[in-house]
């Protein structure tokens, strides 16, 4: 889901500075439970203090919590927790000829 992305981009400081709250509003329930079962609320506070007050600084700071690693990990809590909505592809097969 791609929300995740958008809501961050789009964000003012204030936003940004209050994101767990903001995302919780606008995320499907399989992104709130990820962010919640990876401790994002708390990681997110402890970030916001340390990061300077600047939506590029903000912004950044989010790109790098949510980090290609935690983009695959998003993918399989995806397939693991709601298998009906995101089935695993079948990438096993041997396709030479």
């Amino acid at each position: 889901d791609l929300t995740i992305y958008a809501t961050v981009d789009g964000a003012t400081v204030t936003q940004l500075r209050q994101l767990p709250s903001g995302l919780a509003a606008v995320l499907p329930r399989v992104g709130r439970d990820f962010l919640a079962d990876n401790g994002f609320a708390a990681a997110w506070a402890r970030i916001a203090v340390n990061t300077p007050a600047t939506e590029k600084h903000l912004r950044q700071a989010f790109h790098v919590w949510f980090d290609a690693f935690r983009t695959l990990k998003f993918v399989h809590y995806c397939e693991d927790n709601f298998p009906a909505e995101f089935p695993r592809a079948d990438v096993g097969g041997d396709n030479r000829d």
